[in-house]
């Protein structure tokens, strides 16, 4: 077995790489890492909220409403006004987003490309169970934990 390091740190270095990437590859449209995820899951879903996006990305709501208001400054993004609720926004994608969404995949399938090479389905498989046992792991957030 390798020597003891910290697990966890790992996964940070392999985001920071990925963000680093992307982010030079988004630098020509004016987008960052985290944006293209959050513009992802609105292509995906069509429309939604920003609370959804909150949960799906599991990020703050003050950090996904920065994002959001960049994404809508730059023209990817129309935030739309609940009839019935007037705090509610619905987020909706522009055509600019739209046309962009081949972009984003490929640049997408790229970071999975660079991350997995030399890794068998099986790996990649088992590595993915792992990843969501640690998830479920830290939200139960049971720090007594030894």
């Amino acid at each position: 077995m390798k020597k003891k390091e910290h697990l966890l740190g790992y996964i940070g270095v392999a985001h920071r790489f990925q963000s680093k990437i992307l982010d030079e590859l988004l630098k020509p449209y004016d987008l960052w890492h985290g944006q293209v995820f959050i513009l992802k899951h609105i292509l995906f879903k069509g429309t939604v909220c920003s609370k959804d996006i909150c949960h799906n990305r599991h990020t703050d709501k003050a950090a996904i409403s920065r994002a959001v208001n960049k994404l809508v400054q730059n023209g990817y993004l129309e935030k739309n006004v609940d009839s019935l609720d007037k705090r509610k926004h619905s987020l909706v994608p522009t055509e600019k987003a739209k046309n962009l969404a081949p972009k984003f995949k490929e640049y997408l399938d790229l970071m999975e490309k660079l991350a997995f090479a030399g890794f068998s389905a099986e790996e990649k498989g088992q590595l993915l169970d792992f990843l969501e046992r640690i998830v479920r792991n830290l939200q139960q957030g049971n720090i007594d934990a030894k």
